[in-house]
């Protein structure tokens, strides 16, 4: 999945897109938050609704002796949503043959499954922060920061503190992309809200339209 820089995208094309000025929209901004608000809301209807297989998490997963999957076990996935679970890792990738599970009293109970089973998941969509890591915060899981000077967002991947974003191996945090496919539907969906806060109705019917439209032509392209 090719992807763009965060900086790049808000500053260069969706601002620009809109006629305002970067400069008046500086991180921090209450301003700049809003927008913020409205990419970060699009991105994730666009990653929700246009999801396609090779975003896709397969994870093979161990049941108890309850037919039962502790969600909970330290070193998974961190998921959004789970998709479904199923007998063999190719029927996970195909989507075929779907075992049927509920909420059980220890985890997650699948029925009619071998001992081990192959989740198909959903990570979480990218969600973009334009607060400066602080070196003196301590950072939980899954919390985000922004290098102004690079224009590069960052999820930390545990809690942990004093280690910069932009220095670390990956272990501490990991790099949050744009992907490049979800830009005009971000760009949009996102002036279709900015139209409504300014009461341009007009102008935000429109853009709607027009976010629909591209979402249709983006699942469609991949067969959805």
């Amino acid at each position: 999945m090719r992807t763009v820089n965060f900086r790049i995208f808000f500053e260069e094309q969706f601002l620009p897109s809109l006629g305002k000025d970067p400069l008046n929209f500086a991180p921090g901004e209450s301003c700049g938050n809003r927008m913020l608000g409205y990419v970060n809301d699009a991105l994730s209807d666009a990653w929700r609704n246009a999801f396609w297989s090779e975003q896709m998490v397969i994870e093979e997963r161990t049941l108890d002796s309850d037919n039962e999957i502790d969600w909970t076990a330290a070193g998974k996935t961190d998921i959004d949503a789970i998709e479904g679970f199923f007998a063999t890792e190719q029927d996970a990738r195909d989507v075929r043959g779907h075992l049927n599970f509920t909420a059980g009293p220890g985890g997650l109970r699948v029925f009619n499954a071998p001992a081990t089973v192959w989740a198909r998941l959903r990570p979480y969509p990218p969600v973009f922060s334009r607060t400066e890591w602080d070196g003196d915060k301590p950072y939980t899981a899954n919390e985000n920061c922004y290098s102004a000077e690079s224009g590069r967002s960052f999820r930390s991947k545990i809690e942990q503190s004093n280690n910069p974003p932009e220095e670390d191996d990956g272990t501490n945090w990991e790099e949050i992309l744009f992907p490049e496919e979800f830009v005009p539907f971000a760009k949009a969906k996102a002036a279709s809200a900015h139209h409504e806060f300014e009461r341009q109705f007009e102008q935000a019917g429109r853009m709607e339209s027009k976010a629909l439209k591209i979402l249709f032509y983006l699942k469609k392209s991949k067969g959805m």
